[in-house]
Parts: C-alpha cells; structure tokens; sequence
C-alpha cells in the first residue's frame, strides 16, 4: 500500500505547502532526508510508520502547521529500563521523560496528542 505523502514544509517561508515537482532533490516527507530518484519517498520504514502514526490517528494537521521537517530520531541510551518510573499509592505509574529537539509548536501539539491517545495514558502533557 503506498501512502500519500503528507505536506512538506516550504523551503522558502515558514508556511507548508504541498511538494512541488519543481526542487533541487527529493526527500523524504517526514524527516526531509534526500532520497534518491525524482519523487518523494520515505527513506525509511521509521518515517513510514510515523507517518502512518499521524494520518490514522487523525492528527494530519501536524503537517500543515509545522515549519521544518522531524527530526530524525537518535537510540535512547540504556533503554527504556533506565527511565525512572514512580508507582503512586492508587496504582498508577508516573514517568517524566525529558525530550530534546523539539523545534515549534507543531511538534509539541503531536506528541501531546499522541500520547493521549495511546492505551493506559491517563494524562500526558508536553511543554
């Protein structure tokens, strides 16, 4: 199944635009790595799937409101079982995870909503 490809942010002022065929090299829609070929294609099954991520969940927005392309994500050091997770007396886990690279405010509404979204979450907020 070939995806459509989101909105990339335009090169030229902080307003998104649609790809145009007229550029100097494709990229990858979601994280803006040159890719190889005339078109825009994800460079990576990661890209994809975030992608996939953003437009099943409804969030599509992010693509229009963002003024640069993702961030391409880095290995977390340690793991996931270094992340300090407090058990409250109720049963709940809280966790605080401290985020680099989030560049406007597009990013910051996205994984808010994300992590809403997901299964268990009872709160989330990002600032």
């Amino acid at each position: 199944m070939k995806l459509p490809l989101p909105i990339r942010p335009n090169r030229d002022s902080t307003v998104a635009s649609v790809a145009s065929p007229v550029r100097d090299v494709a990229r990858c829609p979601h994280c803006g790595t040159p890719v190889e070929g005339s078109d825009d294609e994800y460079c990576c099954g990661g890209c994809r799937l975030a992608a996939t991520i953003i437009r099943d969940a409804g969030l599509d927005r992010y693509y229009r409101e963002r003024d640069e392309f993702a961030p391409r994500p880095q290995p977390l050091p340690g793991g996931w079982d270094t992340i300090p997770v407090t058990i409250h007396p109720d049963g709940t886990a809280e966790a605080r995870l401290m985020v680099d690279g989030f560049r406007c405010a597009s990013c910051v509404w996205l994984t808010e909503n994300l992590l809403q979204r997901a299964p268990g979450v009872a709160e989330a907020s990002v600032s």
